[in-house]
């Protein structure tokens, strides 16, 4: 055993403190990181009753509870529900976007799976994937009812961290914002939602929700808080929050009083591939629960340390019961499931951050797609990566992956920024596209450049006034010619969609030419080009001097399929 835990154990036997590396702790460890590997429903969709562990604590007081609390967690389930959509709504609108659904990528909670643990555990340290999940599945084990404290602690963290996480995205320093939410129920219910944002760009929020069982004269509440400035690393890769959550509950006059409090102060440091890489968790917690001079009560302090995210255990690097009153097995049981709970706070909160860098909310690839390809064809694409934060350009390593065409070189850029180059298939194909991965400690984004081939050859047929001209295409992205009434008209592509022509010719006996710009239109979804319009000076040369204009023309593209151009 390490010095310090020697001298935790010390201290313990006069302040109550509870060993380092206890198997509850141990088991709290595992158990929060078997959660980060199961998600589960959008949690705003199908919001979590928090408040179905207050009536659990509660139920020992009162057995004809249970026939009353589906009805109450699905109220207060639409309570959360009305206030979530209501506060989209408010953002997408601060955001500039048409519908919240625009503004938001949706967070997947992670419900808490039961797993029975066999009496020799190995070392602190193991690979969860290996250890927690299959025994889980050879037992046939499900998730476990949202009447458990993990799962209110877990989804608490989870649910406030993915809800008020975009806020901080868009925070503008020296303008200060906040708004509520309020939806009331008659049922008892009702839900609140309050945020607000400094004028650092700090952000905080809570939710709140509260439910009533009139006939068993019962009232339980919910609050689960947040604070952070952004949940989008720094350029060193740290993200650093807290989230808090508060409960309670009364059976009634004279009953059973419960209240607890949780606390997760979270730093994570963030790698080169957009992963945590180290986490600190620094939690507080406190309970009392019982009547009168039956009630027990504690207060407590954990800490854990993991080399890295969600889903890797954690160790405690400092645990103590700092006060406490009453029935000591029972303060000792609560003490034990503070912990627990607290660690699975800020583990789930973590989780939602960890899904926010990495769902594109901090930085972004900044490449342009060659747009409409011929056989054969090499496109050069650079490619750059910026923070959304501060827009600077970051080194981020970029993948490429390709679909559809016939290669793309290099299929990485080891630190942005860089090139890749796309070469178009010999034979024709309808679609392309290049995904495009950025990873950095900053976060992590994707792009994909779609890409398309232009279908076969065109004849062109068009002019205007008394020019009159046709030619045939045979590469629109390829240099052409369009002739006629003595004048001929050579286009030069810089891409599918256009370029530049010059022309010069006699009509009428007299001496023309001109140049300009011209752009392609697209019918078939883009695939078929059918128009060329042009726009340009010209000039003639007369007896009275030349005269100069600006003009257009219009030309129709028919595709041909004869064998005009020898393919």
């Amino acid at each position: 055993m390490s010095g310090r835990c020697k001298g935790a154990l010390v201290v313990a036997l006069a302040l109550l403190l509870s060993a380092c590396g206890s198997p509850s702790l141990e088991r709290a460890a595992q158990d929060a990181a078997a959660i980060a590997l199961h998600p589960s429903a959008d949690i705003e969709d199908d919001p979590p009753a928090l408040n179905a562990a207050v009536f659990v604590a509660l139920a020992g007081d009162l057995p004809g509870l249970a026939a009353h609390q589906t009805e109450a967690g699905r109220r207060e389930k639409a309570a959360l529900k009305a206030v979530f959509a209501e506060y989209r709504q408010w953002e997408a609108s601060r955001n500039g976007t048409e519908t919240a659904n625009t503004a938001r990528t949706p967070f997947k909670a992670s419900p808490q799976p039961i797993v029975s643990y066999p009496a020799q555990r190995p070392a602190r340290h193991f690979n969860p994937l290996d250890w927690i999940v299959p025994p889980a599945q050879a037992m046939g084990v499900a998730p476990s009812a949202p009447g458990t404290g993990d799962f209110a602690a877990t989804m608490g963290g989870h649910v406030a961290t993915s809800i008020f996480g975009t806020l901080g995205d868009g925070g503008k320093p020296g303008l200060p914002e906040h708004k509520s939410v309020e939806f009331k129920g008659d049922g008892g219910e009702s839900a609140s939602l309050d945020v607000a944002v400094d004028a650092n760009g700090q952000v905080t929020g809570s939710i709140a929700s509260n439910s009533a069982i009139a006939p068993l004269g019962i009232e339980a509440k919910s609050k689960v808080s947040f604070v952070a400035t952004t949940l989008c690393p720094d350029s060193a890769g740290r993200v650093e929050f807290t989230v808090k959550l508060s409960q309670g509950g009364v059976s009634g006059p004279g009953g059973t009083n419960y209240t607890r409090n949780l606390e997760a102060h979270v730093v994570a440091t963030v790698d080169d591939n957009a992963n945590v890489s180290d986490t600190q968790i620094d939690t507080k917690y406190d309970q009392r629960s019982g009547s009168g001079a039956n009630a027990s009560s504690m207060h407590g302090r954990t800490s854990w340390s993991s080399p890295g995210g969600p889903t890797a255990p954690a160790t405690t690097t400092s645990h103590a019961i700092t006060r406490q009153s009453g029935d000591g097995a029972k303060a000792q049981q609560m003490a034990d499931e503070g912990a627990r709970h607290a660690l699975m706070l800020g583990n789930g909160a973590l989780l939602a951050a960890e899904k926010h860098w990495q769902g594109g909310h901090c930085i972004r690839i900044d490449a342009k797609s060659p747009g409409r390809v011929s056989p054969g064809r090499r496109s050069t694409i650079p490619v750059k990566v910026f923070s959304k934060q501060d827009a600077a350009e970051i080194q981020a390593k970029v993948t490429a992956a390709l679909s559809g065409g016939k290669s793309v070189d290099p299929t990485e850029i080891p630190r942005s920024p860089g090139e890749i180059t796309h070469t178009a298939p010999d034979e024709r194909t309808k679609s392309m596209s290049i995904k495009l991965v950025a990873v950095s400690r900053r976060g992590k984004a994707e792009l994909t450049l779609s890409m398309s081939m232009n279908e076969g050859q065109y004849r062109a047929e068009g002019g205007a006034g008394e020019f009159h001209g046709s030619g045939v295409i045979c590469d629109i992205a390829q240099p052409f010619t369009i002739s006629g009434s003595g004048v001929t008209v050579t286009f030069t592509p810089t891409s599918e969609d256009g370029g530049s022509y010059t022309y010069s010719g006699s009509m009428s006996g007299f001496q023309v030419w001109g140049n300009g710009t011209y752009a392609v239109g697209y019918a078939d979804y883009g695939e078929t080009a059918s128009t060329i319009s042009a726009t340009g000076p010209g000039s003639v040369k007369t007896p009275m001097g030349t005269v100069s204009a600006t003009d257009s023309e219009e030309y129709t593209l028919t595709k041909i399929t004869d064998d005009a151009c020898g393919k």
